[in-house]
């Protein structure tokens, strides 16, 4: 799932990286008012707009279902593959580059009738399409259309935005009982459970569990009178475990821990000054990979107001 919110070189990058192994991405039309690039465009498989922006996106009329397909189907013809907007009460619709006929989608039934909150209905019900698409193997079924719907409906019944997202559970409870997670026996077929083996424990391997389990670097800061070493490396010295411990430090630590497969660094944070080839040496040591690199600028003049512009 793609949104706007960040350069549009780096969303098609990762678009064209998906692609390239074979999955499926969603762009969330959001976050900005400018154009989409036509190059974009094709690179993702669902754009999906609410009314507001599809609107804006074709400078075309919403009023109507008749003039919605025809918003959809102008980003077509500009190189979009499936558009799938979002229309509140009115339901969904797709417009695809494989057929000339726009299908729709109803609105689930709000909980209780009564609309308290639109924040995040949204993002609601491209989650669980998300979801849905995943566990269909990327074919969009109306059993997935309708667990998105139910998303968005339990959404708008509650005030605020992260409080208001239900749980797969939940969504999936809003269901006709035939239609359900239970009676479809779409509960998952692999377990990633591992036990309590000693540490080291063995990492999940991807033949027995469908999921690999990232943490964020920073969490191996706290406690670190529960790791069993008496004493660690740290970077450039020698520090007992009550001590500020460094980023080689904490990856060997958080390589002790059980069920973690990836570490999220922090940039500069945690990465400035280290050549990478340390880092990767730690990691392979730890048997770990690296997940992620959030970059993040200090409040320093020349970085303000900086954006990540080295998306290769």
């Amino acid at each position: 799932m793609l949104q706007r919110e960040v350069p549009e070189r780096v969303n098609f990058a990762a678009a064209t990286a998906a692609r390239a192994a074979g999955a499926l991405t969603l762009l969330d039309a959001g976050g900005v008012d400018d154009p989409l690039p036509k190059a974009l465009l094709a690179a993702v498989d669902y754009l999906c707009p609410n009314e507001s922006e599809l609107a804006r996106l074709t400078g075309l009329s919403i009023a109507t279902d008749a003039e919605v397909i025809a918003a959809a189907r102008a980003l077509i013809d500009a190189g979009a593959r499936r558009v799938l907007a979002t229309l509140g009460e009115r339901g969904a619709v797709l417009v695809s580059n494989e057929t000339a006929t726009a299908t729709r989608f109803a609105a689930a039934n709000v909980p209780g009738g009564v609309v308290v909150d639109a924040t995040a209905a949204g993002d609601a019900f491209r989650a669980a399409l998300a979801v849905s698409l995943a566990e269909s193997g990327g074919a969009l079924t109306d059993r997935g259309m309708r667990l998105a719907a139910a998303a968005g409906a339990l959404t708008v019944a509650a005030a605020g935005a992260v409080p208001s997202l239900p749980t797969r559970r939940e969504a999936d409870a809003l269901l006709p009982p035939e239609l359900r997670a239970d009676a479809m026996n779409a509960s998952p077929k692999r377990s990633c459970e591992i036990g309590h083996a000693p540490s080291p424990s063995p990492r999940l391997n991807s033949d027995d569990c469908p999921l690999r389990f990232a943490s964020r670097l920073n969490s191996m800061q706290a406690r670190c009178d529960l790791w069993n070493s008496p004493s660690v490396s740290k970077d450039g010295g020698s520090t007992d475990c009550g001590s500020e411990l460094g980023t080689l430090d904490l990856v060997a630590r958080m390589g002790a821990a059980d069920g973690i497969d990836l570490v999220d660094f922090n940039y500069p944070q945690h990465l400035a000054g280290l050549d990478a080839s340390r880092v990767l040496a730690a990691l392979a040591e730890a048997k770990l990979e690296a997940g992620a690199v959030a970059v993040r600028f200090p409040a320093a003049d020349f970085l303000r107001g900086g954006a990540f512009s080295h998306p290769d």
